[in-house]
């Protein structure tokens, strides 16, 4: 080394610098997991350390080691690209997406992203298998590249798992967004050949715009999830700002605190649905309707906070207070004003598959001193295929002590006729979309009138939903 007598310029500059890079790392230390955090910070320990000993220990070249051993620490702790790749496609995966789009968010970028739904890939990957399919995502991610280089886009793509593909689009290049996403729609339209099998996909095509569509990280991440479900399939691609909602999504963000409040603060409310009985001319029955009402959304449909709740556990509690509801009414003076026979309730597949869940029934019922023969719980066709053996002994196990069953929403799952026969069901549910193809429909009449005689046949009972009129009654 050749120290002039300028040289210590170098240290001021390399001492102002370090002192910027530690503020703007430590107040920037929620963007880092703490392993990256400490390697960044280590590089400006290291250094430090090796120019205060270099300054009297000038013969030891030792400045540039240190600098080199801080950056071996970034290279294998914060940059590690192999923790960011999606070993299928190649693509950067939902870790580098989840780290780039909160680093955007965070630093005020604009930017936007044209997100790819494969909305039929689960069904390609059931019929084609496993291994088919992953050549199917590779074949997909080979198109999305090659886009990217002939648009000489240079943009970051993404693989997020379950069919769905992400390209960000820097600001600078924003306006040729749409064009693009046009591009990879008709590319993908067209059939793709998998090992000699030619696979049609239907694509979901979205361009979003951030900040101005949507300005925040987790609602974003919800958005990228759903936005299909708000959208009917055209071919065409779609604009975020034509779909979103950002109450709506923001509501999905919230969901979970909101489900806890509701818990917590007694918001859930069990409405009674009554049940006619053609044969007795009155209403013998009843069903059990959950609903939740919040201070800021107002009703939320069941569909929305149940898969929530079964996603975070909190379908049990949810489960217990309906119980304990119907069971309280059941005990009450009321009840018996209505002549009723029984309620319904239903349960989910995470209740049917829980282990407590008969002692759970059998407590609460002990409880308020309401005979089992009171209530008449409903379950789903889908319930049976997670789990066969502890779902059917539940219900056989409750079934011994005088509680029966029906199936809900026959006709809408996979209708499997073995299930009608392994199922200790008493009562079959025809959904109401049924019903209304029973008068819209030559076939579907068909096939309900020919299992309506089947289920007769084995001496259970229909319940129709949806009769609105004296023509559907009769």
């Amino acid at each position: 080394y050749t120290r002039g007598t300028l040289f210590p310029i170098i240290y001021i500059a390399g001492f102002a610098y370090a002192v910027y890079g530690i503020f703007f790392i430590w107040a920037n230390k929620m963007v880092f997991k703490r392993s990256r955090f400490w390697a960044l910070m280590s590089v400006f320990i290291l250094v430090f350390a090796a120019t205060f000993l270099q300054m009297f220990m000038p013969d030891i070249v030792i400045e540039m080691f240190a600098t080199t051993i801080g950056l071996l620490f970034i290279s294998m702790i914060v940059q590690k690209p192999e923790e960011n790749i999606d070993l299928i496609t190649g693509l950067q995966n939902s870790t580098a997406y989840s780290i780039d789009i909160k680093r955007n968010f965070y630093n005020e970028k604009v930017f936007d992203i044209i997100m790819i739904n494969v909305a039929n890939f689960h069904s390609i990957r059931d019929i084609i298998g496993f291994d088919a399919a992953n050549d199917l995502l590779k074949a997909v991610a080979n198109k999305l590249i090659q886009i990217n280089k002939a648009t000489k886009l240079n943009s970051d793509l993404y693989y997020m798992g379950k069919g769905k593909f992400r390209l960000t689009i820097d600001e600078d290049k924003r306006e040729r967004s749409n064009e693009i996403a046009e591009q990879i729609n008709s590319a993908l339209q067209k059939n793709i050949d998998v090992n000699h099998i030619n696979l049609n996909l239907v694509c979901y095509v979205c361009v979003t715009r951030c900040p101005y569509d949507v300005d925040d990280y987790e609602i974003l991440m919800h958005f990228g999830d759903r936005f299909q479900d708000d959208a009917e399939y055209t071919g065409n691609i779609f604009l975020a700002r034509d779909l979103f909602s950002h109450e709506r999504y923001d509501l999905f963000n919230k969901l979970d605190s909101i489900i806890e409040n509701a818990i917590t603060n007694h918001k859930f409310q069990v409405y009674y649905q009554p049940i006619y009985s053609t044969k007795e001319q009155r209403f013998n029955s009843a069903e059990a309707l959950l609903r939740l009402k919040d201070d800021t959304y107002g009703f939320i449909p069941p569909d929305v906070f149940i898969t929530a709740a079964e996603k975070s556990g909190a379908i049990h509690r949810i489960g217990a207070f309906v119980l304990e509801e119907v069971c309280e009414f059941i005990a009450s003076p009321d009840f018996a004003k209505l002549n009723i026979d029984y309620i319904e309730i239903n349960l989910s597949v995470h209740q049917c598959m829980h282990e407590d869940l008969v002692p759970q029934v059998l407590g609460t019922l002990e409880k308020y001193k309401v005979s089992p023969d009171k209530i008449n719980l409903e379950i789903t066709e889908s319930a049976s295929i997670i789990s066969e053996k502890v779902f059917l002994d539940n219900l056989y196990a409750l079934k011994r002590f005088g509680v029966t069953f029906s199936l809900d929403d026959f006709g809408t799952g996979h209708s499997n006729l073995n299930y009608i026969v392994s199922m200790p069901v008493d009562i079959v549910k025809f959904d109401r979309g049924m019903t209304l193809s029973y008068f819209q429909n030559a076939k579907a009449k068909y096939v309900m009138d020919a299992a309506m005689m089947m289920i007769k046949g084995m001496n259970l009972e229909i319940v129709s939903e949806g009769i609105e009129n004296e023509e559907q009654l009769k």
